[in-house]
């Protein structure tokens, strides 16, 4: 992902239209994961709130909700327009346990300490940058033996999405910053920095998201997506330089993309895009009792 204009990217309608129509199925497999460590560290005799960070449009916040009828889950994001889809989707699905606030996960001074049963945190942490005072927050609003639930995108070796989306990084905008979105998910990372925040019984395992999809999607999340904020920048830049006429960087971020998925063999006959790896590395800890 650019750097550069990484928060409005997600508080966008087509984002946040875009992201809803796929996220449940293209990331079901960590999801899905998340609700099975939710469902074995939770009890559902005592636990009665629930804290979702960076929610999204919903994922897995609806489905805690649905699972855990008797608790509240609070879904939180920086985005707006996510949000917006996600109250949406539960007021569809006449889900009322679940409320949602606009919060920056690595702020939660909205909340009391050691006012959280458990705290889900799926595929957003890669996007905080300061990943220390994030997770310090988290300890503090969990009850002790509160459980901590984390995934973020594993080693861009493994995610086919990112590692295709930054070469394309490079060959247009190479000028431009990339956030390292895979980072917290390579090597010890996110198990060492859920240590320093002094959680315990840590539990790390890989899941793969095989991704089946069309070019049009894969060029909105990637190219007018999260390339979208670099891509812009240098579109003006050239029509500076080279006047109105200049190459347009999408049409050739476009191109790239496409002529690196048939590279790979990822884009099939039928049109549909398949990217066979796309690991999230799952941590579920528990906040010690004393």
């Amino acid at each position: 992902m650019s750097a550069n204009g990484a928060a409005e990217f997600w508080n966008t309608k087509e984002l946040s239209e875009t992201y809803a129509n796929n996220s449940r199925d293209f990331f079901r497999p960590t999801t899905d994961k998340v609700l099975q460590l939710a469902e074995e560290l939770v009890d559902r005799t005592t636990a009665r709130n629930i804290l979702d960070l960076a929610s999204g449009t919903g994922n897995p916040a609806i489905r805690l909700a649905l699972a855990f009828p008797d608790c509240h889950v609070h879904a939180t994001d920086l985005a707006p327009a996510m949000l917006k889809v996600l109250d949406a989707s539960a007021t569809d699905l006449k889900i009322s346990n679940i409320s949602s606030s606009v919060v920056d996960a690595k702020d939660l001074a909205f909340a009391g300490n050691a006012s959280y049963d458990a705290i889900t945190f799926s595929l957003g942490l890669q996007l905080v940058k300061d990943t220390a005072k994030c997770l310090s927050e988290c300890a503090r609003v969990l009850k002790p033996g509160g459980a901590l639930i984390i995934s973020v995108p594993g080693p861009i070796s493994k995610t086919d999405g990112a590692r295709t989306t930054k070469e394309v990084h490079d060959r247009v905008i190479p000028s431009d910053p990339w956030m390292d979105v895979n980072a917290m998910g390579t090597g010890d990372a996110l198990k060492t920095a859920a240590e320093k925040a002094g959680f315990q019984q840590l539990c790390v395992s890989e899941v793969n998201n095989p991704i089946t999809g069309s070019l049009d999607q894969m060029k909105a999340i990637s190219i007018r997506g999260l390339l979208s904020a670099g891509l812009k920048t240098e579109d003006e830049q050239r029509k500076k330089r080279h006047g109105p006429d200049a190459k347009s960087c999408y049409a050739e971020a476009d191109k790239i993309l496409e002529e690196l998925l048939r590279q790979y063999g990822w884009l099939q006959a039928d049109g549909l895009i398949h990217l066979p790896s796309n690991v999230a590395i799952v941590l579920s800890a528990v906040k010690p009792m004393s």
